[in-house]
């Protein structure tokens, strides 16, 4: 017996986004913590470009500050987020932008070496 759409209380999932939403709301909810630890973890990575620049005499590890910024801008545009959907996308959008500054000043370190 296959069961119908609507015919539940609302707890099955019809696809992946909609799976994804309900994780990344759920965390949301669950955990409001993160969105401090997230604050802390770009605040921590930005801080760590500016004493590379001090230190290597170089604009180079700059290059992630924009990408750190959109990070900062996406926790503030979840924090305001007034739907799943949303907030799964600024979600993404933040890890998105955290992953690749970590790189960038990865590749940037490693050319100075």
């Amino acid at each position: 017996m296959t069961r119908q759409p609507g015919s539940d209380n609302g707890t099955e999932v019809y696809g992946v986004s909609e799976l994804a939403q309900r994780i990344v709301a759920a965390a949301h909810r669950r955990y409001p913590v993160l969105r401090t630890v997230a604050v802390v973890a770009l605040s921590v990575l930005a801080v760590v470009c500016l004493a590379a620049t001090l230190t290597r005499l170089s604009l180079l590890p700059l290059l992630p500050l924009p990408l750190l910024g959109l990070g900062f801008f996406a926790v503030h545009k979840a924090r305001a987020a007034d739907n799943d959907r949303s907030l799964l996308l600024w979600s993404t959008v933040l890890v998105s932008a955290t992953a690749v500054a970590f790189w960038l000043i990865g590749v940037i370190a490693r050319g100075f070496d």
